[in-house]
């Protein structure tokens, strides 16, 4: 009889310190996964800044280092304007840059108060 408990009582101590194992594993595999999630989350977001990135670098400038050829893409500084530069687009050189503008209107604004247009 005293096998027999004894038996019992090793076999409910090894099931219990079994389940409460298991469950220190979930929680410990909960907590990895959670991990390896919010690491391939911010993964993800350095991706999106690289797009982001990227796209930003091919959107056309507001202002050229040196005059721009004829369909060059710019923003107008007055207006932020998205235009192709033809041959009759008007411009401003100031501080070494050229400015290029979306219509004839809005190079005296510029030409007046250019830091209020390239910030």
């Amino acid at each position: 009889m005293r096998n027999l408990f004894a038996f019992s009582l090793m076999f409910f101590l090894f099931g219990f310190s079994a389940i409460l194992f298991a469950d220190d594993c979930k929680e410990s595999e909960h907590q990895n996964n959670t991990a390896v999630k919010s690491e391939k989350k911010s993964e993800k977001h350095h991706q999106l800044t690289k797009q982001e990135e990227k796209k930003k670098s091919e959107e056309p400038s507001i202002g050229f280092n040196k005059k721009q050829a004829e369909s060059t893409e710019a923003v107008c500084p007055v207006t932020k304007e998205k235009f192709k530069i033809t041959k009759d687009t008007t411009y401003s050189e100031y501080k070494g840059k050229y400015y290029y503008f979306c219509c004839e209107g809005c190079k005296p604004h510029f030409d007046k108060e250019p830091e209020k247009y390239i910030r």
